[in-house]
């Protein structure tokens, strides 16, 4: 770490230099989790840290016409290789003024007043280690800002893209996203690779959102079949500021998604909905916090879960309502498809009220396909294999529907039944 910690950009910024250092003391001090610590006490990191990770390097590069995954993203879009940005394969043209699209290296020459901006509210109380390295080791990702009572009316994009290296490399992607008062945009992530190496993404972005502003958020993860991945996202909410997440988990050998979420202004709302499909020897980790500390704020959020072969699942979801936060309402959900005897899910969906004056729920469910609705079909002259993988996306649609950009929507669902299309409908179980 300490080798390359002089090759960082930001080396010229006081303010960054100290949030650096400050990551790396607690990383430090704290090491790698083990199961013992509650955050990771259904993850095992023994797997991920029996890999030896080299810094991903700033020269990879890939052909445009080798690479499937543009073929489907917005018009405007901000591609990174490997962590590191790649001005050949982004295009980003006639923005409304005074909205700025950068790469963090970029944007720390440029625009570094809007880095610290949302750096100084990171809540690293909450951090993670993960987040805590990332921290002390970013090299690029991505800045968006929009400033005050702008409107952006198409989707913007950005892309994380693995080459096909030989050496396995560890990027440390950190997106750093700022609406100003009564901005509105929408933002799709997508992490894509078109083979099946072994790497480490371990990002981090952090979502500003100022009075009235307005995020419409879709994530597709699509990492390598042996690829490790961990994303963590922080929302700030100001009050009356209205936040839309979506994520869908397909890819990676080990993967980890954590949503915090923390209102800090009043009528302010957050809705969050995932996918996760996982199948022989992949995990999928599902981290939600969210925290109310102040009065009229709602939030939702539903998670589903398809589990075929030896695939794990985990959902961790927790709601804590303040003292103070009264006539908040809040309502938590996670579903589990189970598809398979040895699919294995560990799922706890959590409230902490102490306030009086709420409207809470949580709930939990984890079941097979019904036998009689696979029978209805087989009725009607459609086959096992395509009844099941009927039944299976009509699970998952309460989560695709809420997608708001059709293409994202039409390749997440794309991916699901390619998913399950290679399953032989023998080892669907009920």
């Amino acid at each position: 770490m300490q080798s390359q910690q002089s090759q960082l950009p930001g080396a010229q910024l006081p303010w960054l230099q100290a949030q650096r250092e400050q990551a790396k003391q607690r990383f430090m001090k704290s090491g790698f989790p083990t199961r013992k610590s509650e955050l990771w006490r259904y993850t095992n990191v023994d797997s991920l840290l029996n890999n030896s990770f080299v810094p991903a390097t700033r020269d990879a590069t890939i052909a445009p016409e080798n690479i499937k995954a543009l073929a489907q993203t917005q018009k405007q879009r901000i591609v990174f290789i490997n962590g590191r940005y790649s001005e050949r394969l982004s295009q980003l043209q006639d923005l409304p003024s005074g909205v700025y699209i950068a790469s963090v290296q970029q944007a720390l020459a440029e625009r570094s007043e809007i880095l610290q901006k949302v750096l100084e509210k990171s809540p690293t109380g909450n951090f993670h280690v993960f987040n805590d390295l990332n921290t002390a080791m970013f090299h690029d990702g991505l800045v968006f800002y929009v400033p005050e009572n702008i409107e952006i009316p198409e989707p913007i994009e950005v892309v994380y893209l693995s080459s096909n290296d030989s050496q396995a490399y560890v990027a440390s992607p950190r997106n750093l996203i700022c609406l100003e008062n009564n901005a509105s945009a929408t933002l799709v992530e997508r992490y894509a690779a078109e083979h099946s190496n072994t790497y480490f993404t371990n990002g981090l972005g952090e979502v500003v959102l100022n009075t009235g502003a307005r995020l419409e958020h879709y994530r597709l993860q699509e990492e390598s079949p042996s690829a490790y991945h961990i994303s963590t996202l922080f929302v700030h909410h100001e009050a009356q500021s209205q936040y839309k997440g979506n994520t869908i988990v397909l890819g990676g050998k080990w993967s980890r998604t954590d949503y915090n979420v923390q209102f800090h202004g009043e009528y302010a709302q957050s809705i969050l909905d995932g996918l996760y499909l996982v199948n022989d020897k992949q995990l999928a980790d599902i981290h939600l916090n969210i925290k109310h500390a102040v009065p009229h704020c709602s939030s939702e959020q539903d998670f589903r879960g398809i589990l075929l072969g030896t695939g794990r699942g985990v959902f961790d979801g927790l709601i804590n309502v303040a003292e103070q936060a009264q006539k908040s309402e809040a309502h938590l959900y996670n579903a589990n498809l189970m598809l398979s005897r040895n699919a294995e899910v560990d799922t706890k969906p959590q409230l902490l009220i102490y306030a009086d004056d709420v409207k809470c729920s949580h709930g939990t469910t984890v079941g097979q396909l019904e036998p009689e609705q696979l029978f209805y079909l087989r009725s009607r002259g459609i086959n096992e294999a395509e009844a099941k993988k009927m039944l299976c996306i009509g699970f998952a649609q309460t989560v695709l529907e809420k997608c708001g950009v059709e293409t994202l929507r039409t390749r997440a669902e794309t991916a699901l039944s390619e998913s399950l299309l290679n399953v032989p409908a023998a080892k669907i179980e009920l």
